[in-house]
């Protein structure tokens, strides 16, 4: 293995000193990586986000001023079909209550699109689960008023995801749907907007930040700040090969001082700073337990963080990590015996639709949390009340969603 003397290495920090400085200048001069949209909502927001976003454009009546314009770059860019085959395209409506099924399986479609020769249901899926018959229900749905208004109208179901994944066989229930992402076709269709709008700077601005959070949720996100790589490309070939070779070395050594770093933070650091941010938000009444061995976070599902109530409690919330990886950090409602009995509830599917969560053998909702310990934990960092106080945040929210006291109860 070749041996680096400490003058290879002030190279190297001089250099990334002299990177950070152009990093530095380019922010000065206006290039960021700000986003409005991911401040008020988050990215992964189904309905908070990307649901109203996408009806906003698709509404020729809201404050755009570009009447069908979005609309009909939408049907053919995301439908695939050409405007004049659809047809004048009569309404569109977001959370389309399905009125012509049993009361005991009313649902509400995500969008429904009707013109002249097209009845369009269109369900988006992000990370929440698919519930039964959820696809097949939408068809006789959209069926039955085609038989009730006389109509020959083509019906059409669409299953929208962030990387065109197939719907389960218990929610497609053997009907025929087209698949379509956010990966492919969404951002295709933003590109189309974009271009409409270029000179109306506050569209086009707005559909940008947009097109950047579809790429943030699809991994295509590249930031508007000069990467590292980018930075290596300018260097001489001799700076180029010596970086490149101690960059290697070092990146073989750093992934174990940030596990030790990682273990010692959610074993020891995080629950203490968790109980002192409990008891500054006035949630005495909440307690916090670090479970399983410090010497196994890395295992499998092994250890985890959970806030409780009382010691009798069959529902308490948990922090965890995903399989046995460090940086998967995802919140949990479990239930404590694993009976899981209320799975099928039609209250938690609702929390579950809500969240944008799903649910596990273990889980009865889980999400991983906005606030991964990859983004936010370093080897060098001191002091992590910060951190804390944004998971202690983000618990609030979800329980003033979901009815913890309630699900215990029935539990």
């Amino acid at each position: 293995m070749e041996k680096f003397e400490l003058e290879d290495y002030k190279i190297l920090f001089d250099l990334m000193g002299s990177f950070q400085e152009k990093q530095s200048e380019q922010r000065l001069r206006g290039f960021n990586d700000f986003n409005i949209l991911s401040v008020v909502r988050g990215k992964y927001e189904e309905v908070g986000l990307h649901s109203q976003f996408i009806y906003a454009l698709l509404d020729k009546e809201e404050k755009h001023y570009q009447d069908e314009l979005f609309l009909q770059l939408f049907v053919r860019n995301v439908l695939g079909i050409e405007s004049k085959e659809f047809g004048e395209i009569l309404k569109v409506v977001r959370e389309d209550l399905t009125i012509n099924l049993e009361d005991a399986n009313k649902r509400r479609i995500d969008f429904t699109i009707e013109s002249e020769n097209y009845l369009i249901g269109i369900e988006m899926k992000l990370y929440a689960d698919d519930q039964n018959k959820q696809l097949s229900d939408y068809k006789d749905e959209l069926d039955k008023r085609n038989e009730k208004e006389e109509n020959t109208k083509k019906v059409i179901i669409y299953y929208l995801t962030i990387d065109g994944e197939n719907a389960s066989r218990g929610s497609s229930n053997g009907i025929e749907y087209q698949k379509i992402s956010f990966q492919k076709e969404i951002l295709k269709w933003i590109n189309a907007c974009i271009k409409e709008v270029a000179n109306i700077t506050n569209l086009s601005v707005l559909l940008s930040q947009y097109r950047d959070i579809i790429l943030q949720i699809t991994k295509q996100y590249k930031g508007n700040v000069m990467e590292l790589d980018e930075y290596i490309k300018q260097l001489s070939n001799n700076e180029q090969e010596k970086t490149i070779k101690i960059l290697e070395m070092l990146t073989k050594k750093y992934p174990k001082m940030k596990e030790e770093k990682l273990k010692e933070f959610f074993a020891e650091t995080l629950p203490n700073l968790l109980r002192e941010e409990i008891k500054k938000q006035k949630l005495e009444n909440w307690k916090i337990e670090f479970g399983g061995e410090k010497s196994k976070i890395n295992t499998a599902y092994k250890v985890h963080i959970k806030f409780f109530k009382d010691k009798d409690w069959k529902i308490f919330y948990w922090l965890r990590f995903e399989a046995n990886n460090m940086e998967n950090l995802y919140w949990a409602i479990t239930q404590s015996d694993r009976k899981n009995n209320l799975k099928e509830d039609k209250t938690l599917q609702e929390y579950r639709k809500k969240l944008g969560a799903k649910q596990s053998d273990w889980s009865l909702l889980w999400k991983y949390s906005e606030y991964q310990t990859k983004e936010y934990i370093s080897i060098l960092e001191k002091d992590y009340t910060f951190y804390a106080k944004n998971i202690i945040e983000e618990f609030i929210s979800i329980i003033r969603e979901v009815d913890l006291d309630e699900l215990n109860q029935r539990a």
